[in-house]
């Protein structure tokens, strides 16, 4: 675990070379890139501290950068924003700031040049924690207990309720889901949910009730997407207005424009410095910080099927319990580089191991879906769910 990232990373760096040893010409053919630009002649327009350069190009070759995207110039492998593609005028604008074009390229954007798609983001703080926690293991060999618990693959803590018996044992899975979650006791518990099985509502009513009794709850996954859906579920759900915070991501999403009471700071640093109580979202990257150490009762870990263990060990500091939520047996964790026994596994493909459902002693499956054609859910419930999917 501790080389996962830069496992990850290799192959990205790998590709972004090859396209740098790449001629112009033979780019424009490339879709992910758009090859072979010349400078217009143009002046470049100042905005605040960048400044915008036009460059021509041909509209006809097909390309997947889009205006907004950031990418890297061919030669220098400097970053650049895109802030305009006009294939009518056949122009593409590039903004980039002065520091950048003095420190980088001696203030002088190149003639020509093709644009690189490398949408790498650093890894730290996770790695720095992961290294963290394992010290702290070679030192005492002390965990972080609920991460401890996801390791051993151990049955949640749940008091008054005895280890390795169901924790669903009512008719009424809302009531008892309340129940399990309310007395977790420094530990990690799954919800495991096939599609239109409810996951995001029962998540969205389990985090409203925990706030209503003073718990802090942190929302994560690995895209800012799935964060701002559990978000916008808990504030839907609710006649109360919330306490909410996204942190990173896009300020002018569709999600916060329509749900004016999450609150948006794109700065880690002021989000855990101004975080007191209520509902924060963010992603491995705002939760492995140092400052969010044992800040959190709850931290709900959407999409958990595609979330690495890796990310988990980095965010085992924040919160006293964890709940991993989703489907391991519908979309895999988006993985680039190869990694060595079960260090490049999923959260639930870890903990499940081989269990196509989650036991009812280490988890809630929630088995009634409501998506589905009967005959459909009969197949795949055969299929995928050991036949209990509903």
């Amino acid at each position: 675990l501790l080389e996962f990232h830069r496992r990850e990373e290799k192959p990205g760096w790998w590709q972004l070379f090859e396209w740098n040893d790449t001629e112009h010409e033979r780019l424009v053919d490339d879709d992910d890139c758009l090859g072979n630009l010349k400078a217009d002649g143009s002046a470049p327009q100042k905005e605040a501290k960048s400044l915008i350069f036009s460059y021509a190009y041909d509209p006809d070759q097909q390309t997947k950068i889009e205006a907004g995207q950031y990418v890297k110039m061919s030669g220098s492998l400097t970053p650049v924003r895109v802030h305009e593609i006009n294939p009518s005028e056949k122009k593409v604008l590039l903004k980039i700031s002065e520091k950048a074009l003095g420190e980088k390229l001696e203030n002088s954007m190149p003639t020509r040049l093709s644009l690189l798609p490398h949408e790498l983001v650093p890894a730290a703080p996770i790695p720095q924690a992961i290294e963290e926690v394992a010290s702290e293991w070679l030192k005492d060999e002390s965990l972080p207990r609920p991460l401890r618990d996801f390791l051993l693959r151990s049955c949640p803590d749940i008091s008054g309720v005895p280890k390795g018996q169901p924790l669903i044992t009512g008719k009424d899975k809302e009531a008892c889901a309340l129940s399990v979650v309310r007395n977790m006791v420094n530990t990690t518990l799954c919800i495991q949910g096939p599609p239109g099985a409810g996951k995001t509502y029962l998540s969205s009513h389990l985090i409203l009730d925990l706030l209503s009794q003073g718990k802090k709850v942190g929302i994560s996954s690995n895209s800012h997407k799935a964060i701002l859906n559990l978000l916008a579920a808990c504030s839907k759900n609710t006649e109360n207005p919330i306490k909410a915070v996204k942190v990173g991501g896009d300020k002018n999403d569709a999600i916060l424009l329509k749900h004016k009471e999450i609150q948006h700071q794109g700065s880690p640093q002021k989000a855990s410095a101004e975080y007191e109580d209520g509902l924060i979202g963010g992603t491995a990257w705002f939760f492995s910080r140092d400052d969010m150490k044992e800040r959190l009762d709850y931290l709900f870990i959407d999409e958990a099927g595609q979330v690495s263990v890796a990310n988990l060990v980095g965010m085992s500091r924040c919160a006293q319990n964890f709940v991993l939520i989703g489907d391991q047996m519908q979309l895999q964790q988006p993985l680039q580089g190869t990694h060595p026994g079960e260090s490049g596994h999923s959260l639930l493909d870890y903990y499940l191991h081989e269990h196509s459902i989650v036991p009812a002693e280490k988890g809630i499956f929630l088995d009634t879906t409501w998506r589905l054609h009967p005959d459909i859910c009969k197949f795949v419930s055969d299929c995928f769910y050991d036949g209990k999917l509903l």
